[in-house]
């Protein structure tokens, strides 16, 4: 049995493309997300404001959710929501 595999010379790929894609790929559900917050805000809300509101909740959550979590982490998050809302300004 004969097993070769051939190899073209002519293909080759373009991790510049192939990032492009990926980070199109990455924006849609940060997109349907600034549209939902256009509608519910009622003024329109672009990709990178919805970007800076998922930190800030991120952080948020971060901070508030887990009861049992040492203080140092605690104050490390505050610190990420106060930086992450102060970026709003």
């Amino acid at each position: 049995m004969n097993n070769e595999m051939t190899i073209r010379q002519n293909s080759s790929f373009d991790m510049a493309e192939a990032a492009k894609q990926v980070k199109e790929v990455a924006k849609t559900p940060v997109k349907a997300l600034a549209d939902y917050y256009s509608k519910v805000l009622g003024e329109e809300v672009s990709v990178k404001q919805t970007v800076r509101l998922l930190t800030a909740q991120g952080a948020f959550l971060c901070t508030v959710l887990p009861a049992d979590m040492p203080i140092v982490l605690r104050l490390a998050c505050a610190a990420w929501l106060v930086a992450s809302i102060r970026t709003w300004r």
